[in-house]
């Protein structure tokens, strides 16, 4: 669940368990989230273990001297931490010099798919899978838990249950498909018995959809814009597409793609971000934003862009400043202190002119909110679907009092379209896997085209 109140969840769970001390490990951007949730609902101080190594040290040992009851710390410090903790095998040249054995009552997990907790061989998976062993009480969030498929579980299922899920393979080879082929064994993205599995995960997930929790929640509605490449794009897009080289116009650069991934990365970038390659002309798909987006500014609303291309904002920024000189700009990316991504979402949704847009990175679309915004466009998007859905509830979640609109741009006749067509087939797959009792049985309809009894 994304924008359903995983955190206010978490939080009266903990109270509930009297699970303190407790130990909250999430991406560096949703610190000051975790610290803001847990000042409104439960009134606590939170210690935040980031900064420098004196920083750290100052933090640590004011928890102690404390009796703190919240540590919110990011994945990066895992290692610090499991010293802390007195974990062997995993000493690490911590910040903080008295380490010994702190005993925690309780542990969270936010946003663990980017925490890396769905690789098993993930360093801060090893870490805190031995910190799970020692830790009565642990909670894992994620509102994308289906990936890449079935196998991903078994990271989150480890350090849930250690004992029962005590071997990957074993795992593996009791709930997934398994082929080999000539580069060894290939794991399918759906299990291999879809009712043994949604019968397993339900014992230890809880998962809801915001038709169910939020029945008050406006609509969402998501819409294709399709677009033509203007003349440039079009030229080096096929010059590229039929050579896997390119000649830039009025210039002396060449595009150079030695292999298939680099080509379609090249592709791609042509589409959302031509200047990137060296191209004067906007994207066709930005100009199509800039002019579809008139109604909603000049009716008093903000919007949101999101590119999966960290060098492509400057362009967008340039563009909106263009078309709205008194307009502002605020720009989400992953090269930003915790405190100034907070900083900047924050001031998105305090300020009070109309004309302004908040850009972000698709992949740092994670722990803040824009429901200030009721519309955004993709400017390009990820492969992985889950991505692109968490940064659409960004707008999309407890907050917001609009209907969300969300737009993607796609080109016509290009590898645009191919893309799209292959995250929604992934989705449809997740959609089986994961979705709630009713919404499974609906699924299933639709596939087999028959009637199923509840």
């Amino acid at each position: 669940m994304t924008g359903l109140g995983k955190t206010l969840t978490t939080l009266a769970s903990l109270e509930k368990l009297e699970g303190i001390p407790c130990l909250i490990v999430a991406p560096k951007f949703a610190l000051y989230v975790w610290e803001s949730e847990i000042t409104e609902w439960l009134e606590e101080h939170t210690y935040i273990y980031t900064g420098t190594p004196k920083q750290r040290r100052e933090v640590w040992k004011q928890f102690i001297i404390d009796g703190g009851k919240f540590l919110v710390t990011n994945y990066s410090m895992l290692g610090e931490i499991a010293s802390l903790s007195g974990i062997k095998g995993l000493e690490y040249n911590t910040a903080v010099k008295d380490t010994g054995n702190f005993k925690w009552q309780a542990m969270v997990c936010d946003e663990i798919h980017l925490g890396g907790l769905f690789n098993y061989k993930n360093q801060a998976y090893k870490i805190l899978l031995k910190l799970a062993r020692k830790v009565p009480v642990r909670f894992l969030l994620t509102g994308t838990p289906f990936r890449q498929g079935c196998k991903d579980l078994f990271g989150p299922l480890s350090i849930i249950d250690p004992v029962r899920f005590n071997s990957y393979w074993k795992f593996v080879h009791t709930y997934c498909i398994v082929t080999k082929t000539f580069f060894g064994k290939t794991i399918e993205r759906n299990p291999a018995n879809l009712d043994a599995f949604r019968s397993l995960v339900r014992k230890y997930m809880i998962r809801r959809l915001k038709t169910d929790v939020l029945k008050e929640l406006p609509i969402k509605t998501r819409q294709i814009l399709y677009v033509d490449m203007n003349g440039e794009q079009k030229k080096i897009y096929k010059q590229l597409t039929e050579d896997l080289i390119a000649e830039i116009p009025d210039s002396n650069d060449v595009v150079i793609t030695p292999s298939q991934v680099s080509l379609i990365l090249r592709q791609r970038q042509i589409l959302a971000c031509p200047q990137v390659l060296g191209l004067k002309r906007n994207a066709a798909g930005l100009d199509l934003i800039i002019a579809h987006s008139h109604l909603t500014i000049d009716s008093g609303n903000p919007i949101a862009i999101f590119t999966p291309f960290r060098k492509g904002i400057e362009d967008i920024s340039a563009a909106f400043l263009k078309e709205y000189p008194k307009g502002e700009v605020y720009i989400l990316r992953g090269q930003m202190t915790a405190e100034e991504f907070g900083d900047t979402w924050k001031g998105f949704q305090s300020s009070r002119n109309p004309e302004r847009v908040l850009i972000c990175v698709i992949k740092s679309g994670a722990s803040f909110q824009a429901t200030k915004a009721s519309t955004a466009y993709f400017l390009g998007f990820e492969w992985d679907f889950t991505l692109d859905e968490q940064a659409e509830d960004r707008l999309y979640r407890m907050g917001q009092q609009n209907n969300v609109n969300i737009y993607y741009v796609i080109n016509r006749g290009t590898v645009d379209e191919l893309v799209k067509e292959r995250i929604n087939e992934k989705k449809r797959s997740s959609d089986l896997v994961m979705s709630p009792n009713k919404q499974y049985q609906e699924i299933l309809k639709r596939i087999k085209g028959q009637y199923i009894k509840k």
